[in-house]
């Protein structure tokens, strides 16, 4: 706390302002280097009380009393004079070093009465909107908690980005939403579209291929949540759907949230559809995506579906080769061996290998992929033979694949 510029201690600080400048967060960072001061001069007791009301006061009170007194709190008014009585000093008793944190004080009478005790060894800190009179006192002082200049602003998102080292990489960095908001309404619509895009291409550029750390997968989505809840449009424009609503959904699916991952395969692949119109192709590629996420939360009867009704599109205006079309029909016939056809899943995918041949080449992981898949289905369909067939053709082919020699004489 501060001290007087005649040397007497300020026993108390009221920290007025107003909301959304940091009141809050000063008063957290106060009390946290107070409590783990390395100084010797720790703190034996810190109480932190939400005091939007007198009732939320006196049940702050009452549970310190509770934990600190025994006392009972079932009587706030009682318990609460416990509690200021206990922090009062006492003649002979050791002291006790504590600090009381009174947050968002709302009236200042509701303070009547219940104003930590004056105290050599005791600090009472209090957040709030007023500016009344009555808040400051002999022991206390009211210090206004103002806006950043543009330069302070400055310094400090540099101090707070350059903390972010690699020991750190998505440590948090929160900007209080007030001041979003603000910073949104300053900008044209097309600036907004375009920073929400490079916000986009930010969050896709981070994003790992695999989600090893779950907490930082879990900042990743609340982050690409946020951008598509204030600029969802710009999202789908100018070229498309952006992929970080693709890995969005493919990151709730690797988590396990399948249900989730649908739901939001579903609002991607319908906004695709009303933004960018039913043929486009980053509305089937939703649509697909949307297929894969239903097959994993087992309904693999909605993906076949959703599948089915994007391959009838596609075959209206693309050729059977097209490689959208080919990767539409590998995904029916993954859901028409897990709907109970293995036959018909058989019957696409040998239908399909000699497409995948001509396209992509036999080396490709797409007709890999193909291969393996039939082999699947064939067993499963009762063709033992050719499914033995397969596979060792498959094993063929990843055999050479994988030989040094004959990877470079090919």
């Amino acid at each position: 706390m501060a001290v007087e510029g005649g040397g007497t201690a300020v026993l108390g600080q009221v920290l007025t302002g107003m909301g959304g400048v940091g009141k809050t967060q000063i008063a957290a960072d106060y009390a946290l280097t107070a409590w783990d001061n390395s100084s010797g001069e720790r703190l034996d007791v810190l109480v932190w009380v939400t005091a939007s009301s007198r009732s939320a006061l006196l049940d702050g009170y009452g549970q310190a009393a509770r934990e600190l007194c025994g006392a009972d709190s079932d009587k706030p008014e009682q318990a609460a004079r416990t509690f200021l009585a206990w922090l009062t000093p006492k003649a002979g008793a050791r002291p006790c070093r504590w600090l009381v944190v009174l947050d968002d004080v709302a009236d200042p009478d509701d303070l009547r009465g219940l104003w930590p005790p004056a105290s050599r060894h005791g600090r009472c800190l209090v957040t709030t909107r007023c500016r009344d009179s009555a808040l400051a006192g002999e022991d206390r002082r009211l210090i206004e908690v103002g806006l950043f200049t543009p330069a302070e602003a400055v310094a400090y998102l540099i101090a707070a980005l350059a903390a972010h080292g690699p020991t750190t990489p998505h440590q948090a960095v929160r900007v209080h939403q007030l001041i979003q908001r603000v910073s949104r309404d300053f900008l044209t619509p097309d600036q907004r579209d375009r920073l929400a895009q490079t916000a986009g291409d930010a969050l896709f550029a981070v994003w790992p291929a695999i989600d090893r750390d779950s907490s930082l997968a879990q900042a990743l989505r609340a982050n690409a949540d946020a951008l598509t809840a204030c600029a969802e449009d710009a999202l789908y424009r100018p070229n498309g759907t952006h992929l970080v609503l693709l890995l969005a959904g493919r990151s709730l699916a690797s988590a396990g949230h399948f249900q989730a991952a649908v739901d939001h395969g579903r609002n991607v692949a319908d906004a695709a559809r009303d933004r960018l119109g039913p043929m486009h192709s980053d509305t089937r590629a939703a649509h697909r995506e949307l297929a894969v996420h239903l097959g994993l939360a087992g309904e693999p009867a909605s993906a076949r579906a959703t599948v089915t009704e994007v391959l009838e599109q596609e075959l209206r205006t693309l050729p059977p080769d097209d490689t959208d079309v080919m990767a539409t029909r590998f995904l029916l016939a993954r859901y028409l061996g897990e709907t109970g056809e293995p036959s018909a899943a058989t019957a696409t995918l040998a239908a399909l290998l000699p497409q995948a041949l001509r396209v992509w080449g036999p080396d490709h992981t797409n007709t890999l992929a193909i291969r393996s898949a039939l082999a699947v289905w064939q067993a499963a369909a009762g063709d033992l033979a050719g499914a033995s067939q397969s596979f060792s053709d498959l094993f063929q082919q990843t055999t050479r694949l994988s030989d040094p020699e004959e990877s470079v004489s090919s």
